[in-house]
């Protein structure tokens, strides 16, 4: 598996063509292999209108990382991944204990794949931020008892008592109640991984709801997106509720028919299909499933957009990109054993053993095309995504965890009421569905 790391300090470099240059051939080398990524054949006089203060925001936090690189993908010669390691302190000027960062990030281009990696890496940074400054104290903001139902409280409760510990657990951080349109405060410790506590461990559900983006409205709505994605795969993949198929033509609107093609390259090393699993609250959501030839290796992607076509492509290059992690798993257990392999690894090598594409029902699309859902028709910005949530009964909330050293928007978000996944948490929603499952669950995590 071959894997190319980035000279530290080209990511800069690569934004100030015509500049000196520095001296350093590799450094050189890598700055105009990421410029031309970045920005294709573009004179360099023409950049400067094209590169506002996010890219450079991104080009920053990648220098800031111990190592960016760019793998070969074995199983999708034609898409681009990039891959991050970093330590939170390296970025932030106030951080807590030292914390190892991973990311990465995949598409049809290294522009996608490098904004997707770092925004990933940018996500996980800003969690483990102590955000002094944007602490808040009791009564500066409404209660949440004045803003949310008692349900919604218990479920929030539920998350706070699911494995959180830490220093966070008697500070609050600002919020918005989006449904509401009001500002209140939410628990600290829902939010950020403990800070200056080694020994602490996170919730499973930390990350979920966590998202980055060009600006704050983008990140908000890919939040809650993610809130929908991980409950309607909960309800797939542990209640047993039926998968749809996805229409051929659907795969055309999502480009998915030269995408597939392209991202392959003509390997028949893996054999890949969608179903639809979108839950009651039809925003549409997609798996993309995967196996080796034989039946096994499974590996999966998801994604809930406010299009079936949109979700249907971001499941697929979500599914390539855990294709990738499957290889590097494979080195990391050539080169220090599978005793050395972390939590999320062997997750992953339990799922390659005890799923089989032919065993499990749930695998299989068995019920037909389901008609066009009407979020579709709708514009699909976040204020139609609260909106739609809303009318299910479901409020949705979100922190700012946004830090001024990195620069790039974070916002995690909040659905009380919906499946979270990974967790040990076992909502009422859950407990309906698997009454009313028709297919058998798979007994291993699906993340």
């Amino acid at each position: 598996m071959k894997l190319r790391a980035f000279v530290p300090g080209a990511f800069r470099a690569s934004a100030s063509p015509g500049q000196p240059q520095p001296s350093d051939p590799d450094l050189v080398r890598d700055a105009e292999a990421i410029r031309r990524g970045l920005y294709g054949n573009q004179p360099a006089a023409t950049l400067a209108p094209n590169r506002g203060t996010l890219d450079l925001a991104f080009l920053d936090a990648a220098d800031r990382a111990e190592a960016i690189f760019e793998v070969a993908a074995p199983d999708a010669p034609g898409l681009v991944f990039i891959g991050a390691m970093t330590d939170a302190r390296r970025h932030l000027d106030h951080a807590g204990a030292s914390a190892t960062v991973s990311a990465g990030g995949c598409g049809g281009d290294f522009r996608q794949a490098f904004l997707a990696c770092v925004g990933e890496m940018a996500e996980r940074v800003s969690q483990r931020s102590p955000h002094q400054s944007r602490r808040i104290e009791a009564g500066s903001a409404a209660p949440l008892g004045e803003i949310l139902t008692p349900r919604d409280i218990a479920a929030l409760d539920q998350l706070l008592g699911d494995g959180t510990s830490g220093s966070q657990a008697d500070a609050s951080l600002p919020a918005h109640a989006l449904t509401r349109g009001a500002a209140t405060a939410l628990p600290a410790a829902l939010c950020l991984h403990p800070i200056d506590d080694a020994g602490a461990v996170s919730p499973a559900h930390i990350g979920i709801g966590c998202a980055s983006g060009p600006d704050p409205e983008f990140a908000m709505r890919a939040g809650l997106l993610e809130w929908v994605e991980r409950d309607a795969a909960a309800l797939w993949w542990m209640a047993g509720r039926a998968p749809r198929q996805v229409p051929l033509e659907t795969l055309e609107e999502a480009g998915l028919l030269s995408l597939i093609p392209h991202v392959r390259q003509g390997l028949a090393t893996r054999r890949s299909w969608l179903l639809d699993i979108t839950s009651d609250l039809e925003i549409p959501c997609v798996a993309s499933v995967s196996f080796d030839a034989d039946g096994g290796g499974f590996v999966h992607g998801s994604a809930a957009r406010p299009t079936l076509a949109a979700a249907a492509r971001a499941a697929f290059l979500e599914m390539c990109q855990i294709e990738v992690a499957r290889h590097l798993i494979a080195l990391k257990m050539s080169t220090v054993g599978a005793e050395r392999l972390g939590a999320a690894d062997k997750a992953h090598q339990a799922r390659f053993a005890v799923v089989d594409a032919e065993r499990w029902s749930i695998l299989q699309p068995s019920l037909a095309p389901a008609p066009r859902r009407p979020i579709e028709a709708s514009s699909g910005d976040l204020a139609a995504v609260v909106e739609h949530l809303a009318r299910a009964d479901l409020q949705c909330l979100a922190v700012d965890l946004t830090v001024a050293e990195i620069g790039i928007p974070v916002f995690k978000t909040f659905v009380p009421g919906l499946q979270p996944l990974p967790s040990a948490i076992r909502t009422s929603r859950l407990a309906d569905a698997e009454r009313r499952a028709s297919l058998p669950a798979i007994p291993v995590p699906l993340f």
